[in-house]
């Protein structure tokens, strides 16, 4: 009768009651804290579903209060957004569980020494041959923005000739061409830094005049957060911290596990580091914020207007696009067809700026 009494009184109470006697909850009923915990875990990821993100954070705290296992970098993570905030957490702690070795794997890995101007990576798996046409279109762009010299055009061909990768973890990152770039670009950029753009990414600026004013400690990428990249535009220093510690911790995570356990492994374990490791958030922290712009692909199958177009191109140095909508190819008179039969002039627009 008690107990009945109990579990109907939880049953109604807010969730600011039930933060408040969650820690009592954890000492003396602690199967009935797992239970309440497990049900706003359920809440909060079908709010967070929703996009009622406000009302899933209040979700996702009131089960913090509720687990056993809290950990400061869950509040974190929680403060930035609690959108896939369970996978997150997950990473995170794999991270923190795996930081000391991580971080004595990246300084005891051997320095490199590249030569030659800064050079710009673009990765298309299957060759550039039969690439679909915006990707096509991105990289003559590219080489035109840029020239021929600077940028390197890998696919699984020659790929070997710049990177060397335990095969155990090419064998489990390549079953996701997402997971095997993470991978690929990380190594890249610690071994010969330069800049990483993904090849569906319209660049209409020199990338080294920008490097020298974007990577200021070293590294740069835009972001959604302050610790939370976005990764189709990335440059870095060779042996810089961020990318080497990325990539050391790409390799220990694949030897470790099968899956990914998230689509965005990459962007989980950058942000998990940027807490846990005040070196790495510091390089991070020097560069300027600068939020990527979607404009470009929101609006590529719109009509063309010259106008309208230059106003889009002018937003940011970098646009990325999609080859997603092959539908989209066979549409005439639009942003989208004009940029695959012409291209873009190079079009400075303003300097990224916080």
């Amino acid at each position: 009768m008690r107990t009945r009494l109990i579990r109907a009184i939880l049953d109604r109470a807010p969730p600011w009651v039930m933060r408040s006697i969650g820690p009592s909850l954890l000492r003396w009923r602690p199967r009935v804290a797992e239970r309440y915990r497990d049900r706003y875990e359920k809440t909060g990821r079908r709010l967070a579903k929703a996009d009622r993100l406000e009302e899933a954070r209040v979700a996702f705290r009131t089960s913090l209060a509720l687990e056993p296992a809290r950990r400061p970098i869950d509040d974190f993570l929680l403060d930035g957004t609690p959108a896939s905030f369970l996978p997150r957490r997950r990473i995170a702690h794999w991270v923190q569980d795996e930081l000391a070795e991580i971080q004595a794997a990246a300084r005891a890995r051997a320095p490199t020494s590249p030569t030659g101007p800064r050079r710009i990576f673009v990765y298309w798996a299957q060759g550039w041959a039969d690439a679909p046409a915006i990707v096509r279109a991105c990289h003559r762009q590219l080489v035109a923005v840029n020239g021929p010299e600077t940028v390197v055009a890998l696919d699984d061909g020659s790929l070997r000739d710049w990177v060397d990768l335990p095969p155990d973890v090419v064998e489990r990152a390549a079953r996701s061409l997402t997971q095997y770039s993470d991978l690929v670009r990380s190594a890249l950029l610690a071994d010969f830094g330069g800049t990483w753009v993904d090849a569906t990414v319209l660049v209409t600026r020199p990338l080294d005049e920008l490097y020298e004013r974007l990577a200021v400690g070293g590294f740069f990428a835009f972001r959604y957060r302050p610790a939370r990249p976005a990764s189709w535009v990335m440059m870095s220093a060779a042996n810089g911290i961020v990318m080497t510690m990325l990539l050391v911790a790409l390799v220990r995570y694949w030897r470790q596990h099968e899956q990914a356990g998230h689509y965005f492994l990459f962007h989980d374990i950058f942000e998990a580091l940027c807490f846990l490791d005040p070196a790495f958030r510091a390089v991070v922290d020097a560069a300027p914020m600068v939020r990527p712009d979607w404009s470009l692909t929101e609006h590529m199958r719109d009509p063309y207007d010259p106008g309208r177009l230059d106003a889009i191109l002018a937003r940011t140095f970098a646009h990325k696009l999609t080859y997603k909508q092959p539908e989209a190819e066979r549409e005439t008179g639009t942003i989208f067809r004009h940029l695959l039969d012409h291209g873009v002039a190079r079009a400075p627009g303003p300097l990224p700026r916080a």
